[in-house]
């Protein structure tokens, strides 16, 4: 009986471990498979969609936040670097005079196709550039197109700001953040329009990317210079280089061009060389069309400018040369962001006769700050969510 018994018992306890063997085998079976660990592009990736980012300066992971400030450093001394490859200074961007009327006949051709476009955005305009206008006047000008109004609501809600609480109407968002800030979103919502018509999708989508990262470093280099208005230079971060935009359509149409030709990373002596034109000049000339400023169509015109001509011989009134100056070194520190994870990025060096010009302890200290970063990354990950299939 006693045998019987210690049986029994060493029956069960043989039960108990196979009842716990599965029981551990199946919790491990609903364990989910190890992740595997993210490239740097996809941690870039993942901080810029993922990451509740803001001008606060919500953070993203200190060691992404860490690589890029890093990336950025190095790419401010590549700037600044006297043995830097230089521009080739024997090869000077075409000025309007040396364009042959062919071409020029072509590319206002393809503007007169975008007047209408501009004759809409001008409205706007009336009340984003005047100075004596009111919230209540913003707000009007807004609301008094639906589809405007949509626009710059989805876009305040955005993780761009990171608001904690969604904002529902024009009045409100003016308080939050502002009449500049509103301002620029209206202009920026309007000429997206521009970028998401004809037929170079996918080269008008990689421009508009760059464009809202150049207007966001405007809104962090405009006091590296005296003087320098923050609404004028968010607006030439977004039209700078709405010249590589009309290339990429009419290069086809241009001598020697060939349909699918043009990259948008050509060099702007390059383009002189292979369309007759460069994309400055043909921004310009589209500025001049739509009744822009004198200083800005200037600005647009020159904004390469300080790689391949020295003070001496640029020619620029003070006040042009300082938002030439904001804007080129905006167009380069958003040129290395968009790149920072493919190796340093083609960049235009500055030419050693501007250097003393330039804070550039003031501008490390702005491209390794936090909130910057974090806008750039938010920026980034906007435009590439508004792009068209």
């Amino acid at each position: 009986m006693v045998l019987l018994i210690v049986i029994l018992a060493a029956l069960a306890c043989i039960f108990v471990l196979i009842f716990a063997a599965k029981a551990v085998k199946g919790e491990k079976s609903r364990l989910p498979a190890a992740a595997s660990v993210p490239t740097v592009k996809q941690k870039h990736l993942q901080a810029a969609t993922t990451t509740t980012v803001s001008s606060h300066g919500t953070s993203v992971s200190s060691v992404l936040h860490k690589e890029i400030r890093q990336y950025l450093i190095n790419g401010v001394s590549l700037i600044f670097d006297e043995k830097a490859p230089a521009t080739d200074k024997s090869l000077i961007p075409r000025t309007l005079e040396q364009i042959d009327a062919q071409v020029l006949e072509t590319v206002s051709g393809h503007l007169a196709g975008m007047d209408q476009f501009r004759i809409r955005q001008a409205r706007l305009e009336k009340y984003l550039n005047d100075p004596t206008v009111q919230m209540a006047d913003l707000s009007k000008g807004i609301t008094s197109d639906p589809l405007m109004t949509a626009k710059v609501l989805k876009m305040v809600n955005s993780s761009y700001f990171g608001m904690t609480q969604k904002v529902d109407s024009i009045s409100h968002a003016l308080m939050i953040l502002g009449m500049q800030n509103i301002k620029n979103i209206a202009y920026r919502e309007g000429m997206r329009g521009l970028f998401e018509t004809g037929t170079m999708k996918d080269k008008a989508a990689s421009l508009w990317k760059h464009a809202n990262l150049v207007s966001v470093c405007t809104q962090h280099f405009f006091d590296l210079f005296a003087g320098l208005n923050r609404g004028t230079l968010f607006t030439l971060g977004i039209v700078h280089d709405i010249g590589k935009l009309v290339l990429a359509e009419t290069s086809r149409h241009l001598p020697g061009g060939r349909e699918g030709e043009y990259t948008i990373d050509l060099l702007i002596t390059e383009e002189d060389q292979l369309f007759g034109i460069n994309h400055a000049l043909i921004g310009g000339c589209a500025l001049e069309r739509w009744n822009f400023s004198e200083l800005m169509i200037m600005v647009v015109n020159n904004h390469h400018l300080p790689s391949y001509t020295d003070l001496d011989h640029a020619g620029l009134d003070p006040e042009i040369l300082r938002y030439v100056l904001a804007l080129f070194l905006s167009d380069q520190m958003a040129r290395l962001f968009t790149n920072w994870t493919g190796g340093m990025a083609q960049i235009y060096p500055l030419d050693e006769s501007y250097v003393d010009l330039v804070d550039r302890k003031r501008l490390v200290n702005k491209v390794i700050d936090i909130n910057f970063i974090n806008q750039m990354l938010a920026a980034e990950a906007l435009s590439i969510s508004e792009q068209v299939p």
